[in-house]
């Protein structure tokens, strides 16, 4: 078995199970302008980008408290995501502009910035990003 098919398996399995009726979202913010030197903001941009195929995700809930491997302490309304190396990379996490927010289809948002990630890998290649997620509104 190659990486390539474990990836083509794991994304058909998260199209399946994915289809939930709350849409997770990247949002990258682009900074232009500013300069941080003489402490001038500049201003961000957000791009909101559909993730293909959709993670699975959950609330962390009853297993919180628990200490990530990186030390940082996740509560119980912290999120849990799954995602396919074929969706996100772990540049994609490790970018301080980047959120992800999931719209409900009877509207609103979550936005939610990353705590902590990490990558799965299978025959030397990423195949899966685990990825803990808390609420903006409880940071």
């Amino acid at each position: 078995m190659n990486p390539a098919y474990v990836t083509k398996r794991l994304d058909a399995a998260l199209r399946r199970i994915g289809g939930m009726e709350n849409k997770v979202y990247l949002r990258v913010g682009t900074v232009t302008g500013g300069n941080s030197l003489i402490g001038r903001p500049g201003s961000i941009t957000y791009t909101d980008t559909l993730f293909d195929p959709q993670p699975s995700y959950r609330q962390v809930g009853k297993q919180a408290p628990f200490i990530s491997a990186d030390g940082t302490q996740v509560d119980e309304h912290d999120y849990m995501l799954t995602f396919s190396a074929s969706a996100a990379t772990g540049d994609t996490f490790s970018n301080p502009h980047t959120f992800i927010v999931v719209k409900p289809s009877n509207g609103g948002e979550t936005v939610m910035k990353i705590i902590y990630w990490n990558s799965t890998g299978f025959g030397g290649q990423s195949i899966v990003l685990s990825v803990i997620a808390r609420s903006v509104d409880r940071s």
